[in-house]
């Protein structure tokens, strides 16, 4: 390359050393041959005119329309949101039944840290009622240490992770100790599933596992339990994350047990974090009631399914792929995109 970044460069040492050695006509041979490929490659990647016969109309979007037997029956709430945000994800997953390969050298130890951290507090909401509340700190301390026995004979992970941990865990044990004396009902990685009647007369059947969900006296509580950051309020109001507002509608309708149906329901992130914080889903300046957010997502849910039954409604790519997007290089977004910067900040 003779610029990179717009900076000039110099020729690698190994054409130095080619050039060095070689006589010179047979240098000069081998630069006319090298010209003659770049021209040809440089043709064809020319734009031609638009009153070129030989003109190629560029590639549209994609837009699979498999035949309805083909279609879910059957997603989870996170998979409503991929078939809202990204509908291609969706039919490369469940329908071409494509699933991506782990990265090459991934970084497993932040999503190791937080299955552990989830494991843990559901382990400690389950064995918690049975003790005195000055030993809950000691049982919290049992279950991570044996959670995370394998990481704990590393000295860099005691060193560096472990008071991170520690910190966070009794975070969470002040939030869970303040609320405990209202709680009347508790579930943790709970299941729950709703079967559903879509527009056409078809059965379908959504499902969740709900992190947390406890029944106070006068309402019930959906609560994520979020290692990373927690979607804004804004976001979740339109619709673009609505695992929380499916899984309040879900309860409400007894999708998990009787016993967190017929009263309010309300739903909250909780960070796991050292100064985590519950943020209630909607928002805390929000001055409609979750209910009646929870009724529309479930309403929208209920026709954008009713839509996805109709053999011509398609399963196309975002205008705007997120860079780590598993099948974004299936959808050709550089074909149709035509070289305009996007999310992937591969634009030409």
């Amino acid at each position: 390359a003779r610029r990179r970044d717009r900076a000039p460069t110099v020729a690698s040492r190994l054409l130095q050393r080619m050039q060095a050695a070689a006589p010179e006509p047979v240098w000069r041979q081998m630069l006319e041959r090298g010209a003659r490929l770049l021209d040809l490659a440089r043709r064809l990647d020319a734009p031609r005119a638009a009153d070129d016969p030989a003109r190629l109309a560029p590639i549209a979007r994609p837009a699979p329309r498999p035949p309805v037997i083909l279609r879910p029956t059957a997603l989870s709430v996170t998979r409503i949101e991929t078939l809202r945000r990204d509908p291609y994800a969706l039919y490369a997953e469940r329908i071409l039944d494509l699933a991506p390969l782990d990265p090459f050298e991934a970084d497993e130890e932040a999503r190791e840290l937080g299955e552990g951290l989830h494991a843990i507090v559901a382990r400690f909401a389950r064995d918690a009622d049975v003790i005195a509340a000055a030993d809950r700190a000691a049982l919290l301390d049992r279950i991570a240490r044996d959670v995370f026995a394998d990481r704990l004979r590393e000295a860099a992970f005691r060193t560096r992770d472990w008071p991170r941990i520690e910190r966070i865990l009794a975070r969470f044990l002040a939030w869970d100790e303040a609320r405990r004396a209202d709680v009347e009902t508790l579930a943790v990685e709970t299941h729950g599933a709703l079967d559903l009647t879509l527009g056409d007369g078809a059965s379908f059947r959504l499902s969740a596992v709900a992190d947390r969900i406890e029944r106070q006296r006068e309402r019930v509580v959906v609560v994520d339990f979020k290692t990373g950051e927690p979607p804004g309020p804004s976001d979740v109001r339109a619709g673009l994350f609505p695992q929380l507002t499916l899984e309040a509608a879900m309860a409400a309708r007894a999708a998990f047990g009787a016993s967190f149906a017929g009263v309010p329901v309300v739903a909250a992130y909780v960070e796991l974090k050292p100064d985590g914080k519950e943020k209630p889903a909607q928002g805390a300046t929000c001055k409609r009631a979750f209910a009646d957010l929870a009724q529309e997502h479930f309403d929208g849910c209920v026709a954008l399914l009713t839509a996805y039954r109709d053999a011509a409604t398609a399963y196309p790519p975002p205008a705007k792929i997120a860079r780590h997007a598993p099948y974004a290089h299936l959808a050709r977004i550089r074909e149709w995109s035509l070289g305009e910067a996007d999310e992937t900040g591969e634009g030409e």
